[in-house]
């Protein structure tokens, strides 16, 4: 659950609305949880992690991409706002149904740094795994999947998607974003992590191992065991 992050300032609390409106219109609201689901807890400040469960009943951990140590702000329909928590950016996490979570990077303008790296604290002996499709699975000794992030996802303030992937780094998922000269701001990108459901390797039906297709809302059906390693990285 998000602790108390002591009282913010009315310039603050006005910020995180703001950056709220742009998430939730980027996002949606119909997938961000009001509360917390079982296992899964929003740190209070931006040098916190971000917690959740995998499938057999371990814990990952997702740090944020921040250089500054700011408070973090409940607004909009269950936004948890980091305003100015990096250069020309601000981070924010939803709660998402079912034990899932998202981590999102809002990009406000064009000097905004374009890779955001997340730290994943993973269980001993799991391991990322890039799919073809793009999304990330965290991969037990067993070689069965205990959760995901979803194929990446950006959005500009025009509702456009930008071309946007993942690299691994040992165990930091590096999402980068594409912009141009014609790009509108601020840029919403959201790394979205959810376990399976019953047994490892047993999809939920609004897994992000359904991978995103076209609009940020569309889900393709793509089981879990189906998440094949992508080419190997140069």
């Amino acid at each position: 659950m998000l602790g108390m992050a002591g009282a913010a300032s009315a310039s603050e609390a006005t910020d995180a609305d703001r950056t709220a409106q742009v998430v939730e219109s980027a996002t949606g609201t119909g997938a961000v949880a009001r509360a917390p689901g079982k296992g899964v807890s929003v740190p209070p400040s931006a040098a916190g992690a971000v917690k959740a469960r995998t499938a057999d009943g371990g814990s990952v951990s997702i740090g944020l991409p921040q250089t500054k140590n700011v408070p973090g702000a409940k607004a909009g329909r269950g936004t948890t706002v980091y305003p100015g928590a990096a250069p020309s950016t601000d981070l924010a996490v939803q709660a998402t149904p079912e034990g899932g979570v998202r981590a999102l990077a809002v990009l406000k303008d064009k000097t905004a740094p374009r890779e955001q790296r997340y730290a994943i604290g993973l269980p001993d002996g799991t391991r990322l795994v890039k799919a073809g499709t793009g999304a990330v699975a965290a991969v037990g000794r067993d070689g069965k999947v205990l959760g995901a992030f979803a194929a990446p996802w950006a959005k500009g303030a025009d509702g456009r998607e930008l071309p946007t992937d993942y690299r691994i780094e040992g165990n930091v998922l590096v999402q980068s974003v594409q912009t141009t000269g014609s790009t509108a701001f601020p840029v919403v990108a959201d790394p979205w992590y959810d376990p399976p459901r019953g047994k490892a390797g047993t999809p939920s039906s609004a897994s992000p191992a359904r991978a995103r297709t076209g609009r940020s809302t569309e889900l393709r059906a793509e089981p879990w065991p189906a998440l094949r390693p992508s080419a190997p990285e140069p």
